[in-house]
């Protein structure tokens, strides 16, 4: 796996955590865990806000972990396949905390997707 910014072969580090992939270039935020999308560490970040935001759609169990994620799917116009929070970027990370907050606000319809 390389750095998307310095197109470096990134360090592999064994953790408690699972498998880090960091850049070796002094002050390179860049990380990759367990074969996630690297990523710098403003999009890090942002990608934990927007699982602690949506999982609570499924740990209230207001929807199965699987139909959350078919949901944010849909809304995102993306496949089961691609709807994992540690591949977004930044901004579809936003997109996940506004959906998130449409689904709050909406009541939690069994018919959100209709009603739009």
């Amino acid at each position: 796996m390389d750095c998307p910014i310095h197109n470096v072969v990134m360090v592999k580090t064994f953790t408690r955590f699972g498998i880090r992939h960091s850049c070796p270039k002094k002050k390179c935020t860049y990380v990759s865990w367990n074969g996630n999308q690297p990523a710098d560490e403003r999009t890090r970040l942002h990608r934990q806000l927007a699982h602690v935001s949506f999982d609570v759609l499924w740990l209230s169990k207001i929807f199965t972990r699987t139909e959350a994620y078919l949901r944010l799917g849909q809304a995102m116009g993306k496949s089961p396949n691609e709807t994992h929070i540690g591949k977004f970027s930044f901004e579809e990370c936003e997109q996940v905390i506004r959906f998130v907050e449409e689904m709050t606000n909406s009541g939690f319809s069994g018919d959100y997707y209709n009603e739009r």
